[in-house]
């Protein structure tokens, strides 16, 4: 509730991990982090409206990207904008793995750059012991009518 700064999210995000940890025994567990301004800003840069921007939404989170270049191409975003939308549907990895994919798609596009800092002041300020479960997953974004920032979700 309420204002959430960064040093919030990176709390919240080592807390996540540590449940994760404390509760996986043997299995392995991971934590998927994306942030909803990285697509809001390609979508705003686009001039995308509030349909397309819940399409857009919707097939992020099935990671379909021959769909998202579709649904591009028939709503006027640009081929550049359907090429981002469709590497960061794709993107999965460590932070150190991805972070040239994630700079390509996304690193030069207005509004971007706080949200790419705070995932990866968030992927930094994880314990060592905890960074190794740590992937960015952009089809964990949600609904970006509801979530404005950093989005996680936990596996086992």
């Amino acid at each position: 509730m309420g204002d959430v700064d960064a040093d919030a999210v990176c709390e919240a995000a080592e807390l996540a991990c540590m449940s994760l940890e404390l509760l996986r025994g043997a299995r392995p567990a991971v934590l998927d982090l994306s942030h909803v301004g990285v697509v809001s800003a390609i979508l705003d840069s686009e001039g995308a409206g509030e349909a397309v921007r819940e399409a857009v939404a919707s097939l992020m989170g099935d990671k379909n990207a021959g769909e998202l270049s579709r649904l591009a191409a028939g709503t006027g975003i640009s081929p550049r904008g359907a090429e981002r939308l469709a590497g960061l549907a794709t993107l999965y990895g460590r932070p150190d793995e991805v972070r040239d994919e994630l700079y390509a798609a996304a690193g030069d596009v207005p509004g971007c750059a706080p949200a790419l800092d705070e995932l990866y002041s968030v992927a930094a300020s994880l314990p060592e012991e905890l960074k190794n479960m740590l992937r960015f997953d952009f089809s964990a974004a949600g609904d970006m009518k509801y979530y404005t920032g950093a989005v996680f979700r936990g596996y086992i």
